[in-house]
This record gives structure tokens, C-alpha cells and sequence, in this order.
């Protein structure tokens, strides 16, 4: 399986970059970026990927990735996929 370097384009005066995805289906590749992400399945059951460890997730799930750590979610079935994402920057909060 092929990783990608997701680039997380954001507002450079912005702390924070929040994203929220409604489609048919988690369809991400697996990947990776540089910025803390914070991730909250409201709907969808399926496999994930963190690192080297597969796992189940559903609604009502919320996991943190640190930075450069790859991650993939993939749902079982076709139809309902939404999650909350937010993505930040180690240094969001201040160097302390």
C-alpha cells in the first residue's frame, strides 16, 4: 500500500484548520502530514489504520494522530461516511 504525504493547506494567521467530510465513502489513501489531527467519525463502521495497527472504528469514535504518524479509515459499507477533523500545528498552542 502506497503512503501520501497529505500537504494541509491552511490559513497562515490560523491556528487551527477544520474540516468536515460528508460523502458515500472514506476514501482517503493512506497517508501521513506534519500537523496533529484530532479525528471524530459521526457516522460510518469500517477498518482503520494508525501506524502499524489495524483496527475497527464507529460513530461516536474520536482518535488524535500525532504528527507524521499514517492513517487510514475505511468503511464496510457504502452510504453514510461523516467525520470532524481538525488539524493543527505542534506549535498551535505556543512553544511551551
Amino acid at each position: 500500500m502506497k503512503m501520501v504525504c497529505e500537504k494541509v493547506v491552511a490559513d497562515e494567521q490560523a491556528a487551527f484548520r477544520c474540516l468536515q467530510w460528508k460523502d458515500t465513502d472514506f476514501d482517503f489513501p493512506h497517508h501521513f502530514h506534519p500537523e496533529i489531527e484530532i479525528t471524530h467519525i459521526v457516522a460510518s463502521s469500517g477498518d482503520v489504520l494508525i501506524g502499524d495497527c489495524f483496527d475497527t472504528y464507529a460513530p461516536g469514535d474520536l482518535a488524535m494522530f500525532g504528527p507524521d504518524l499514517p492513517h487510514r479509515y475505511r468503511n464496510w459499507k457504502s452510504g453514510n461516511a461523516h467525520s470532524r477533523v481538525v488539524q493543527f500545528r505542534g506549535d498551535a498552542l505556543g512553544k511551551e
